[in-house]
């Protein structure tokens, strides 16, 4: 039962009564006794015309003038401005600014506007995901063709490197399921990134970095890990998934790859997120198990990376793979659990015929 208040109702033959009054966020109810009868009236709160100061007290009037409401406790008179605050009568310019059309349009449109929003930061980068999933291998490999060679459009190959770099891939034996191919291109800046489907680029600057076999080892296993997760395409999927995603619904495989095709140029800068990195380090350092590989290969490499950030700004390939510290705690604390095999294998013989060593001296 409600809490019931005091007040003096004037009906509208001008006659007074004493009242009980309950009060919900909806009704204002009067109860009052004439002649003996008990008897309630009901005041909806939108029905209220006015409310005015009466004596030390209130008044509120009915808008069909059925009559009028004298309060003048403290208590009741703060109980029904809470439980009406929201009613024109309370707020009327609060009212008269969110309770018009006008308003109710604006506030449709902040709802419209915060599910578009909602949509493409949320909605759209994880069907994009989903969508990278699902996506046929076989489509996935001709992407990864045309995009590769988008990527490295108008850039300088060195084909000595590319030769051998891929002779020292095939002798390293990582398992994968991916027809791997890896170019080798000029340039200062320190950077190498997977496209999907399997194709490789390493610029010569980041190669020159690099001093043992096991460590370049280190580098194709991670990226070549991204490959095989289908880290890069669940990626550009989600980075333009709102495109994708019209594409696959209104168009075709086919629309979708060539679009994607003209995408080579973002593969330079597309960042992973740091469980994605963790994630190839762990994977590559499986595939260099497998094959026999010194695994402190892996941390020797984020080792060399980690150095090149001090003191400067990260280049690309850098600032584009979280924190090597963190990298290299979790690297040498799974050497560990990851059993080496004990495979015999020709890579160290190859790493020894690249480019640059013995009389010609280029690299």
């Amino acid at each position: 039962m409600a809490t019931p208040y005091s007040g003096k109702y004037i009906n509208a033959s001008g006659q007074q009564f004493q009242a009980e009054l309950f009060v919900s966020s909806v009704t204002l109810t009067i109860r009052i006794v004439n002649e003996g009868m008990q008897s309630d009236i009901n005041w909806i709160g939108a029905e209220i015309a006015s409310i005015e100061p009466y004596g030390s007290g209130i008044k509120l009037t009915h808008q069909n003038l059925q009559g009028q409401l004298i309060i003048t406790e403290p208590l009741t008179i703060a109980e029904i401005r809470r439980a009406f605050k929201h009613e024109k009568f309370i707020n009327p310019t609060t009212h008269k600014v969110w309770g018009s059309g006008m308003a109710k349009l604006v506030w449709i449109g902040v709802i419209v506007i915060g599910f578009i929003v909602a949509t493409y930061f949320l909605l759209l980068p994880w069907l994009g995901d989903r969508m990278a999933r699902n996506f046929p291998k076989d489509q996935e490999i001709e992407l990864g063709k045309a995009m590769g060679k988008s990527s490295i459009s108008g850039q300088a190959i060195d084909q000595d490197a590319t030769k051998w770099i891929n002779r020292f891939y095939q002798s390293l034996a990582f398992d994968s399921t991916y027809p791997v191919s890896i170019t080798v291109v000029r340039s200062p800046i320190l950077n190498a990134y997977a496209v999907p489907g399997g194709p490789i680029v390493v610029y010569d600057a980041l190669l020159k970095k690099i001093k043992t076999p096991e460590e370049l080892a280190a580098l194709l296993g991670h990226e070549s890990s991204h490959i095989s997760e289908r880290h890069t395409l669940r990626n550009l999927f989600r980075s333009l998934s709102q495109k994708a995603f019209w594409l696959i619904l209104f168009g075709s495989d086919g629309g979708m790859i060539a679009f994607m095709a003209e995408q080579g140029q973002a593969l330079k800068g597309l960042s992973y997120s740091r469980s994605l990195e963790t994630e190839a380090d762990n994977k590559g350092m499986e595939k260099m198990a497998a094959s026999g590989i010194d695994l402190h290969g892996m941390a020797d490499l984020m080792k060399i990376l980690n150095s090149e950030t001090k003191g400067e700004e990260p280049p690309a390939f850098l600032s584009t793979h979280p924190i090597f510290k963190d990298r290299i705690e979790n690297i040498n604390s799974q050497i560990s659990k990851i059993p080496l095999k004990d495979v015999k294998g020709n890579w160290k013989q190859v790493w020894n015929e690249r480019p640059g060593t013995g009389a010609n001296n280029s690299w």
